[in-house]
């Protein structure tokens, strides 16, 4: 008996609702664990599932933005305790399963492969002795960006309904963690373009003679604001002088942990 077998007849999960309720809520812990860190949720949300579900492997694959095809975000593999990540799969290569899929998607349920004749099923699922499958649509901007895979191997399997419910749990956590990647992506744009514009306005102050401290000031402190920082310094070099001198400090409007001190050079 594999590694696999012997961890499926250990834990019949469907006899044991608790250790899905466990495990959901240590996966909603990683919205916060891993907040910035999408890689590192999607991640810790694949091994979870695996090991409650007792699936040999679950994954989270993503469409490629520009051409159709998927890419493995993370899968894990529960009898080798490791990840996997990186495979692509040509979407164009089983049109009627994804057309299906983009029509219609909704958590799908297969209980079996054999006596299957979809090309998904005979060439992807089969080949990687996939015995049952869900599948459940993870989204970002209100569009399906992905799937999650839950495969398991070496026979069939009847999903109960609560393993069923969990799995789409599972990938609305997915969707979730989808969706702070994007907030923080469009956050960190914004603040690019505060930052341009805050130096573009620095530079034009400090090249005046004599230059608006007050209006510097007042950058300076806009710089300290934009980056959450203790404090923002000004300084300009001079004709004839021997290095850079101060022209402003403003401090955190906002009081900054001191552990967290760093210096940005703009």
């Amino acid at each position: 008996m594999s590694l696999s077998s012997q961890r499926l007849a250990a834990v019949p999960c469907e006899e044991s609702p608790a250790i899905l309720h466990t495990a959901l809520l240590k996966a909603s812990d990683c919205l916060s664990a891993h907040w910035g860190d999408s890689a590192a949720a999607i991640a810790r949300i694949t091994r979870i599932s695996a090991e409650a579900l007792t699936v040999e492997r679950v994954g989270v694959w993503l469409y490629h933005a520009q051409t159709a095809h998927l890419v493995e975000a993370n899968t894990y593999v529960l009898s080798q305790r490791c990840h996997t990540s990186g495979r692509q799969l040509q979407t164009a290569d089983y049109p009627e399963y994804f057309s299906q899929q983009a029509t219609h998607p909704h958590c799908r349920v297969l209980e079996s492969t054999t006596a299957r004749t979809d090309p998904f099923i005979q060439r992807w699922l089969i080949p990687r002795d996939v015995g049952a499958f869900i599948a459940v649509p993870v989204y970002q901007r209100g569009q399906v960006a992905g799937w999650m895979w839950y495969e398991h191997t070496g026979s069939s399997r009847s999903w109960q309904s609560g393993e069923q419910t969990f799995a789409i749990s599972m990938a609305n956590l997915v969707t979730i963690v989808l969706q702070q990647q994007l907030q923080q992506q469009q956050r960190l744009a914004v603040q690019q373009q505060q930052h341009t514009i805050l130096l573009g306005e620095i530079l034009r102050t400090i090249g005046t003679v004599p230059s608006d401290v007050a209006l510097l000031q007042q950058l300076a402190q806009q710089a300290s604001d934009l980056y959450q920082a203790i404090g923002c310094e000004i300084w300009r070099y001079s004709p004839g002088a021997a290095g850079p001198l101060k022209v402003v400090v403003a401090h955190a409007a906002t009081p900054v942990d001191p552990s967290d001190e760093a210096t940005l050079i703009l």
